[in-house]
């Protein structure tokens, strides 16, 4: 499941596995819900694996393509979709960098990547970070 909304969660800058690294810059400013929400009232079939994927590839189709971090300030707050290449782990990980995206690995996949595309906000444009087409993804180079 990949909602919109962020699942993580963190009880402070102590401990963990990145011993409060991330902490004050990528997790300190998430907040809980505090509305509640029915899923048992909710149609989630559009989460379904073939449902999902079919959106999510129309998604990025139908994404303005962008070649550099600097054209996307032209886009803030445009409700659309966006999407910047990217060619080698080096690369995804300087995006990250000016994007001020937390740029880790588990397992050699990038945090929040599905397929190998990373998606986020800014504002209301939603930005896709989007491999090369045949760039092997999940190598085992991309160890940390």
């Amino acid at each position: 499941i990949r909602p919109e909304v962020s699942r993580a969660y963190t009880i402070g800058d102590k401990g963990g596995a990145s011993m409060g690294y991330f902490y004050n810059e990528h997790l300190k400013p998430i907040k809980l819900n505090k509305v509640p929400v029915r899923w048992a009232d909710m149609d989630l079939t559009y989460l379904q694996p073939t449902a999902y994927d079919k959106q999510f590839r129309e998604r990025l189709n139908d994404a303005t393509v962008i070649h550099s971090t600097s054209e996307l300030q032209h886009y803030m707050d445009a409700d659309m979709d966006i999407k910047l290449q990217y060619s080698s782990k080096d690369d995804l990980v300087q995006l990250e960098k000016r994007l001020n995206l937390m740029s880790d690995f588990k397992d050699m996949v990038p945090r929040t990547a599905y397929k190998g595309v990373v998606t986020f906000r800014q504002g209301s444009t939603r930005v896709h970070l989007v491999p090369i087409p045949g760039l092997k993804l999940y190598d085992y180079e991309w160890e940390d």
